[in-house]
């Protein structure tokens, strides 16, 4: 699994969607805007399905999850990489505190895109080589 700013929740209180409700690209409004088209009434929101932190994590293969500083979503991909801990399965993490949502994109003129990049690469080549 590789999980770039990954969405796993609908808890809209988390620190990262408040500090970072406007100005870094997503918004906490589109975030539940897009919630809001995914779930329809919103009666699935907390199904395991739409938000698989509600879900059982065990015998999960290893996951990286890539987080971004000044993003709404940073604080849940966090929680969902120690959820999977918890539960048994190999993270790596990696945290770019000075970026925004989508920042993987600007790897043409983001040093720190291209070395997350290398970084999944290098990832997935040693996950692959353990088969």
């Amino acid at each position: 699994q590789v999980l770039i700013y990954p969405v796993t929740d609908t808890d809209f209180t988390r620190p990262s969607y408040v500090d970072n409700a406007e100005g870094y690209f997503l918004t906490t409004t589109a975030m539940q805007w897009f919630w809001d088209k995914y779930t329809g009434d919103g009666s699935d929101r907390n199904h395991p399905y739409a938000a698989p932190i509600k879900a059982s994590l065990d015998n999960l293969p290893p996951a990286m999850v890539i987080t971004a500083g000044y993003d709404p979503l940073r604080d849940e991909g966090i929680a969902y990489a120690e959820k999977l801990k918890a539960a048994g399965v190999e993270v790596s993490e990696r945290a770019v505190d000075d970026a925004i949502h989508g920042f993987i994109g600007f790897s043409d003129f983001y040093p720190a895109a291209r070395e997350v990049l290398a970084e999944i690469s290098n990832w997935l080549n040693q996950c692959f080589n353990k088969a």
